[in-house]
């Protein structure tokens, strides 16, 4: 009898073709809402997950025959770890699965902040061809890029904004003391990572003490109009922090 995969959200072809090719059959949710996963979820045997559907205690308990709870990505705050470890089901990620292609995505939004492409692409479609002559980008080159998080997403960002950019790489994780890759200096003061940074580059996950860990303190220390970047959860910054920081001009900022 084959085993049933659920996936709430749908993911590429070719991941699904791989778990019919291994002899799974594929169920792919309607809706992530709760009621609906609660539902849809009763008869299988694994769930693929994304980072939006929410797999709590209460759909794990409606899910009878589950078995494993894979993550189509690396982090598991959407996933209730201990409801799942109480039943015996296991939990896996993919650290290394998205890693690059969210470094090369980082780099993409640091160089259209630092060439305002956002603004001069709106201001061309509107006809303001004069908005080249008002708007003055940054050049990377020799700039500081301060990643905050230095796991392989941060490491691989290190490496293309130091060898393809040219750009002065400062990383900050309490957990790293030390790094053979000679394009990242490591710091360990992160008010100073922040004050020398011309981009300020997150890549925690959320857990309970990096909740809202960037705030006003942080944002107040970053250089006038300097570059943030948050490829993490949003729920490192506190979201009202941000929102004045950005409507007193201290910062552009992506996520």
């Amino acid at each position: 009898m084959s085993h049933l995969v659920y996936i709430p959200q749908d993911i590429e072809k070719e991941g699904k073709r791989y778990l019919v090719e291994k002899g799974y059959k594929v169920k792919v949710g309607s809706d992530l809402s709760q009621k609906i996963i609660m539902e849809e979820i009763k008869d299988c045997d694994a769930v693929l997950t994304r980072s939006t559907a929410v797999i709590n205690k209460e759909v794990i308990t409606a899910a009878e025959n589950l078995k494993v709870i894979a993550k189509y990505g690396v982090g598991l705050d959407n996933i209730d770890i201990e409801a799942a470890t109480e039943r015996g089901i296991y939990v896996t990620n993919t650290p290394e699965a998205n890693a690059n292609s969210v470094a090369e995505h980082v780099m993409a939004l640091i160089l259209s902040l630092s060439k305002n492409l956002s603004l001069a692409d709106k201001e061309l479609r509107s006809g303001n061809f004069a908005i080249r002559n008002q708007l003055f980008g940054m050049d990377l080159e020799g700039k500081t890029l301060g990643i905050i998080g230095l796991g392989r997403i941060g490491r691989i960002l290190a490496k293309k904004a130091s060898k393809g950019f040219d750009m002065k790489v400062i990383g900050y994780d309490p957990y790293v003391t030390a790094c053979t890759n000679s394009e990242l200096e490591i710091a360990t003061d992160l008010e100073w990572v922040f004050r020398n940074s011309d981009v300020i580059s997150l890549h925690l996950p959320l857990t309970k003490t990096t909740k809202g860990i960037i705030g006003c303190r942080e944002l107040s220390w970053m250089k006038p109009s300097s570059y943030f970047v948050n490829a993490s959860r949003g729920g490192v910054v506190k979201e009202a922090d941000l929102v004045n920081a950005l409507q007193a001009g201290r910062l552009l900022v992506l996520e």
